[in-house]
């Protein structure tokens, strides 16, 4: 999180949120409380502040992760790697099949979402579904390991739920660039500089993707059912 007197940023993996600290560091106009890169609300934080979050399509993540651990960087690649999914970091398309299979696995939740998942968790959701509630919801983890149905997840999100508004990584400079001009008008030195910055900076952390100019890149179509159904809460809530 990205925590200040009057706002918070919900930094979920992968989504731009590299950008978005950088941005806030630039051009917020208050002082920052607390900077901690993707770590949760606690269950007492302070509900009358404005929170917003970032979000991204859990297939595009996913390439964005391998794509990432091919150039062996990431916390991802390093757990992953330690359990022997190295050999499948070689950058083509059978090699990302392989590693999303596995990456998919209830029993590997807790290696991809870099958190202490329990078994039946990992049956209820995925990876990625589970990165975003744990952000999302304050005190996550403890909440979401009494679900036991996904219409337990779902009302515990409505209920719970921090964020007002949402940057999607398919419309990144869209949507950021209408939050520095709306809610989060107030807290910046200058809207016209910040919308500009914006518009105009280029991408940060971000990696060589494999499916870049590759007409061969394909994803077994199995898979994307498993996806879709590993990521359901996504799917359901976003249409991803």
């Amino acid at each position: 999180m990205y925590e200040f007197p009057s706002f918070v940023y919900l930094d979920m993996e992968k989504t731009g949120s590299s950008f978005i600290f950088v941005f806030l560091g630039e051009c917020a106009n208050e002082e920052a409380i607390r900077r901690k890169h993707h770590m949760p609300m606690e269950e007492d934080c302070d509900r009358s502040k404005f929170y917003f979050i970032s979000v991204r399509d859990p297939l595009d993540a996913y390439i964005s992760l391998y794509s990432f651990g091919c150039q062996s960087r990431g916390k991802v690649f390093a757990r992953l790697s330690r359990r022997g999914m190295d050999k499948h970091y070689d950058g083509t398309t059978k090699g990302f099949n392989r590693w999303l299979k596995h990456a998919l696995r209830t029993e590997n939740t807790h290696l991809v979402s870099g958190d202490q998942v329990s078994e039946s968790m990992g049956e209820l959701l995925g990876p990625q579904s589970y990165r975003y509630l744990r952000l999302a919801v304050p005190g996550a983890r403890e909440k979401l390991e009494a679900c036991t149905t996904r219409e337990e997840v779902f009302a515990l999100y409505e209920k719970e739920k921090l964020p007002s508004f949402i940057v999607r990584h398919e419309s990144f400079v869209k949507d950021l660039a209408e939050l520095v001009r709306g809610p989060l008008r107030n807290w910046v030195k200058d809207v016209d500089a910040a919308v500009k910055y914006v518009e105009t900076e280029k991408p940060r952390n971000s990696s060589d993707r494999v499916d870049q100019d590759n007409e061969d890149f394909t994803i077994n179509p199995r898979l994307l059912k498993r996806l879709r159904e590993r990521e359901w809460f996504l799917h359901e809530i976003f249409g991803y």
